[in-house]
């Protein structure tokens, strides 16, 4: 937008608080704010288009509110149009700039007898956040970073890439956590937005709500860590495959709690470790969890029981694979290894599981599960909600 303001002296002498960037005929009248490097403020001389344009654009790069733009070479006819379209490309070239900025204005005018441009800048973000942005080189390097964030139950993070992919980050977010429930207490809702709408580089803003705070989760954590590492002590590593299953079963399903509270927690892993609550998909997701962290190989299947969604195991004990429900074990007061004949009421995409035997082998046989004292001491703060 460009205005022309034309004042006289006397009407400066009455608007208190503001100052003359220019000291021709034109002139501007805005607040009083000091230039310099503590608030990112760009002087500048361009002589052509592009200059122009890097020149808007390292101002809102840097969260400068105000410029001046010397152009004491520049073809006056040609200014007014070009910081026009500048203005508005500006948004488009920087991925930042797209980010950040509401609106550029600027006024036409001489500063110490040198004709200039004043641009004024204002944004949706604040100089701090803009700085605090995080520079990737690509996708994957941003999504290790989204998983770093994820852990440190941060409200999200601004990243800026380089070579720009598209990724569905919400359901990113929910993956890592289906996997790494001792890593991710609980999921948050996330609203991602990317800066600008093309571009091989764009900023991708990703904020994350949770319905514990903060520093409730980073307890939470605290506390779940150590009793998921514990678990690789605690069964030995000369132990068939087999027994360690039913020995993680045993461990994980009787800790002392007397009986299991079966209901659905936003805190699946601490819920069930530490206050004996969860539901088939914070059994499953953390028993395929603790098996990865001994290097057995255990899955997790979605699908349905009994026309309900549910969730349950899938291992491999030698060459065969087996289907374990841990709840109906801990129902039946055994560890129950199943074929994909026993699996009368479940429902499954088979074609993405690797099939069972036909028949149960005779060397795979129920267990009892062995008590086990409980691993830590109950919480007496930061409840989960």
């Amino acid at each position: 937008m460009k205005r022309f303001v034309v004042c006289c002296l006397a009407v400066c002498l009455l608007l208190s608080g503001c100052a003359s960037l220019f000291d021709g005929n034109y002139v501007s009248t805005m607040p009083h704010e000091e230039q310099n490097d503590l608030q990112g403020n760009v002087n500048a001389q361009v002589d052509e288009y592009e200059e122009l344009l890097a020149a808007l654009i390292a101002m809102a790069e840097r969260g400068s509110r105000n410029g001046i733009i010397y152009i004491p070479n520049y073809d006056q006819d040609q200014i007014g149009a070009d910081m026009e379209k500048a203005a508005k490309i500006a948004l488009f070239r920087s991925p930042i700039a797209a980010y950040a900025v509401e609106e550029i204005t600027w006024e036409l005018g001489t500063n110490s007898g040198q004709r200039a441009v004043a641009v004024s800048i204002t944004y949706f973000h604040e100089r701090s956040e803009i700085l605090k942005i995080r520079r990737v080189s690509n996708t994957e390097e941003a999504i290790e970073m989204l998983y770093r964030e994820l852990e440190d139950s941060s409200s999200g993070v601004v990243m800026y890439l380089e070579d720009y992919s598209k990724v569905d980050y919400v359901q990113l977010v929910e993956q890592y956590a289906f996997h790494n429930p001792q890593m991710v207490m609980e999921v948050p809702q996330v609203i991602a937005n990317v800066y600008p709408k093309t571009g091989s580089s764009r900023v991708v803003e990703l904020k994350f709500n949770y319905q514990n705070t903060r520093e409730d989760l980073r307890l939470f954590k605290s506390q779940v860590l150590p009793v998921y590492t514990s678990f690789q002590y605690q069964v030995a590593d000369n132990t068939p495959d087999q027994e360690k299953f039913s020995q993680l079963y045993s461990l994980l399903m009787v800790r002392g709690f007397g009986e299991y509270t079966i209901e659905t927690s936003i805190t699946p892993a601490y819920s069930l470790l530490w206050h004996g609550t969860g539901d088939s998909k914070a059994f499953a997701t953390l028993y395929a969890a603790i098996c990865r962290l001994l290097k057995l190989e255990c899955q997790v299947i979605v699908g349905t029981r009994e026309g309900e969604p549910w969730y349950w195991n899938l291992v491999k004990i030698g060459d065969g694979y087996y289907h374990l429900d841990l709840l109906q074990s801990y129902v039946q007061g055994a560890f129950h290894l199943m074929t994909d004949g026993d699996m009368s009421g479940y429902v499954w995409n088979y074609s993405a599981y690797p099939p069972t035997p036909e028949e149960m082998p005779s060397q795979i046989q129920e267990t009892e599960p062995k008590e086990t004292e409980p691993t830590g001491t109950q919480p007496t703060e930061a409840q989960p909600k």
